[in-house]
């Protein structure tokens, strides 16, 4: 295949973690393929964090509008007549389900390349096995990609301005779709408690909307040594905060993905999920997960073995554990 004349389409419609995730291979991709003209596919719901796609790499942004119903084999017909003209050497779909794979046959390519999302290896690995037909093997060493745009940075600056000098930022990520996501609130008090006596800390709170009753116990219990942004920040501001932060630890949630792929030391909480899979990479990263529990991971929203308060998977985790792992991490990278 001639490098100059190589065009390709990357495909991952979402979430913001799992698209966080494919643009370290991307990047490394036109290292080796430099001349090539590299595309991205995207729902229109996750576009947001590709507002800097030439950052990545990615030379056009593709927006699909992923709805359901007859509304939606319309969309994906729509989709595919505007890329089919574009006749792709090479189609990576990194989605890898039966709506994706149905829209890429109707786009058409020579050379299309998934992969099986149930092995259980990391999105990372899953990805460079579509990369290997490239001559593209995984890198040993993990390289950090920024996300944040320069107005992020300003607006984040300003944020963080308010925390006196010489305070150790950390983020505190306490989202989740899932109840079994989701850490206690009190284990998260305890731990932010335990650092601030053994540490000169400061916390960020990050979440959306739906974490608004959660983040208020928790500003509640810090008050002076807390910035409670729950529920006010786009995805790249969010990016930003962590990019000038010392240490993230947070539920399996986007706020994890954006410290770890942005260098960040990171502290990732596994519930139901599996980090295995999906867990933090990178020498600054670490994972808290009940892997020795027979039911884990059940990739369930609920339990069915017990109650939510109950969890087995969360609860094990204990605050005292994560704290320590914390105060490892900061210091370790701290100059």
């Amino acid at each position: 295949m001639n490098e100059t004349k190589m065009r390709v389409l990357f495909v991952r419609f979402s979430a913001y973690g799992d698209i966080c995730m494919c643009l370290p291979a991307i990047v490394h991709f036109r290292r080796v393929y430099s001349e090539a003209e590299t595309h991205f596919l995207v729902a229109h719901k996750y576009a947001d964090l590709l507002t800097n796609h030439k950052r990545y790499e990615i030379d056009y942004l593709h927006i699909y509008n992923r709805i359901g119903g007859f509304k939606g084999w319309l969309e994906m017909l729509n989709t595919a007549n505007k890329l089919r003209p574009l006749k792709f050497d090479a189609i990576f779909n990194w989605q890898s389900n039966p709506r994706s794979k149905i829209l890429l046959s109707a786009v058409g390519s020579k050379t299309i390349l998934s992969f099986n999302r149930f092995m259980r290896i990391h999105q990372i690995e899953k990805i460079y096995l579509t990369l290997k037909q490239f001559g593209l093997k995984q890198p040993d060493k993990f390289e950090p990609i920024p996300l944040a745009g320069d107005s992020e940075i300003k607006w984040a600056s300003g944020v963080l301005s308010h925390v006196p000098r010489g305070r150790i930022k950390i983020v505190i990520g306490i989202g989740g779709l899932w109840q079994t996501k989701l850490w206690q609130v009190s284990n998260f008090i305890e731990t932010m408690r335990i650092l601030s006596n053994s540490t000169d800390a400061h916390f960020v709170l990050i979440g959306d909307s739906r974490d608004l009753d959660r983040s208020d116990a928790i500003s509640s219990a810090f008050q002076d040594r807390i910035i409670n942004l729950t529920g006010r920040t786009t995805i790249l501001q969010s990016a930003a905060i962590i990019s000038l932060s010392d240490l993230t630890i947070s539920n399996d949630t986007s706020t994890m993905h954006l410290s770890w792929v942005q260098g960040t030391p990171t502290i990732g909480i596994f519930g139901s999920t599996d980090p295995k899979r999906t867990g933090p990479l990178g020498e600054k990263a670490f994972v808290f997960a009940s892997t020795l529990l027979p039911c884990h991971p059940c990739f369930q929203g609920y339990c069915k073995i017990s109650e939510i308060e109950n969890l087995k998977c969360l609860n094990s985790i204990k605050p005292e554990e994560v704290a320590e792992r914390a105060v490892q991490l900061i210091f370790k990278n701290s100059g």
